[in-house]
């Protein structure tokens, strides 16, 4: 495990991406002198570029460097950057090795879990940042508390982060407080088997430091917590009052209409945010258990969970387009479909529609789910489908949108964003309804043409 960051000038490849940017934000912060490399110009490189961060393109020459950070985007085997700065012997991490560097020297609080994780690490982050102003963050998603930068570095005794299960990297952290917010069959295509996800997940629980809260609703989270943990406090929260093993800390949670009832110790405690939806309420129990973890008073917490100010691309709201209501969300797994889809129901108006356009993220998740996403997109009132967002996947062969559209009669498969395509939209839909686009690609693009006046 890395101890120290081998000099001053660290060089990130896929600087634009999430992850790597927020990296980078970081590294600027603590004073280094920080280049990167991506093969495509994007509004994230432009931020880092306001910052002195220099970037390079596939046609540019190398700089001189200490060392450099990859991620598991990068193929190792044929990345030319990678070889060529292999070949340099120029020394090269991981981005979770950087990441543990940066915050073992915290107090951390780190967030696994296959959805929420970026909610439940923005709801911390913004509370620590009104409550102790030079806390350290790095976030998977843009916050309006940020200026949506995704890192930023403090001083201060407290960290929080994201930690990516995707890859099995996030067994390369330590934190004082790790967080589970829900366990669910994805990433197959990196662990192969339910059981070895779940062995992981086992893992990142039982590390012999600190503490761990879990969301107890989940069952796969409940599979885990059969037995008690050896030198690790666990706490766990959830409407799910059933089997709760003898020796876990647990706080029960009751769900009401405007937000939710978590009862610590001889206080009920009623928690709000203002974004909808019972997931969203759900982290925000998480969050607040890991900051009272970490002594923060009560009222504080309540205060600032309530001036959440949410994530982009979460349930984000794009605007109206004569009395059709336009929303934008992430959500690539079928459970966070349903969940979405469920948290917008309510905002219907009697007599309209929710009419979902779903963009397929992997052909490899869209095979093994395909049944999954056409029965929760099936909460909708009308669909549409695009063609499979591959994010770097070779094809599948017979592996389509059309696997989900043949269990969905009624959809329909558009192709791509065009004036004929948001024409076609504006026809189909009518005052009231609302749109909302679907998916980790860019499918939001549809949204923001259907918008635009």
């Amino acid at each position: 495990m890395l101890d120290s960051l081998p000099g001053k000038k660290p060089f990130l490849l896929g600087i634009g991406g999430s992850g790597m940017s927020a990296i980078a934000h970081l590294l600027v912060d603590m004073g280094f002198a920080v280049s990167g490399y991506d093969k495509k110009d994007s509004s994230e490189l432009q931020k880092l570029s306001e910052r002195g961060i220099a970037i390079y393109g596939p046609a540019d020459d190398l700089p001189e460097v200490d060392y450099a950070v990859y991620s598991t985007a990068i193929n190792r085997l044929t990345h030319p950057v990678y070889l060529a700065l292999k070949e340099k012997k120029i020394p090269l991490f991981h981005r979770s090795e950087v990441l543990h560097c940066i915050f073992s020297k915290k107090t951390s609080i780190s967030v696994a879990g296959s959805h929420g994780k970026t909610s439940t690490t923005g709801m911390m982050a913004q509370v620590l940042l009104q409550l102790e102003p030079n806390s350290t963050m790095m976030l998977g998603g843009e916050f309006p508390f940020l200026q949506g930068k995704g890192g930023k570095w403090g001083e201060g005794e407290y960290g929080v982060y994201e930690s990516d299960e995707s890859d099995g990297t996030f067994l390369n952290h330590t934190a004082s407080v790790r967080i589970v917010t829900n366990i669910d069959d994805d990433h197959l295509d990196f662990y192969k088997t339910k059981e070895k996800l779940l062995q992981a997940f086992s893992q990142y629980m039982q590390q012999d430091i600190g503490s761990v809260i879990v969301n107890f609703d989940n069952a796969e989270i409940r599979e885990l917590l059969v037995e008690e943990k050896a030198g690790v406090s666990v706490l766990a929260c959830g409407e799910n009052t059933q089997q709760i093993p003898d020796w876990l800390d647990f706080y029960p949670i009751r769900f009401a209409d405007t937000g939710v009832y978590l009862r610590d110790g001889a206080k009920e405690v009623f928690l709000q945010i203002p974004i909808p939806g019972k997931h969203y309420l759900q982290n925000a129990c998480l969050a607040y258990l890991a900051l009272r973890r970490l002594g923060f008073a009560l009222d504080s917490i309540q205060t600032e969970l309530l001036r959440y100010q949410g994530v982009k691309r979460r349930l984000e709201f794009l605007g109206e387009w004569q009395g059709i209501r336009i929303f934008d969300d992430y959500g690539h797994h079928p459970t966070e479909v349903l969940a979405v889809l469920q948290s917008l129901r309510p905002q219907v108006p009697a007599g309209s529609r929710l009419c979902v356009l779903f963009q397929p993220h992997r052909f490899t998740r869209t095979r093994n789910l395909y049944k999954e996403f056409a029965e929760a997109l099936r909460e909708a009132d009308v669909c549409y489908l695009l063609p499979i967002y591959s994010a770097g996947e070779e094809p599948i062969q017979g592996v389509s949108s059309e696997l989900i559209q043949n269990l969905l009669p009624d959809s329909q498969l558009l192709t791509r964003v065009c004036q004929e395509g948001i024409s076609y939209l504006r026809q189909k839909l009518q005052v009231g309804d609302i749109l909302l686009c679907l998916g980790a690609g860019d499918v939001y693009r549809w949204g923001e043409a259907f918008g635009a006046k």
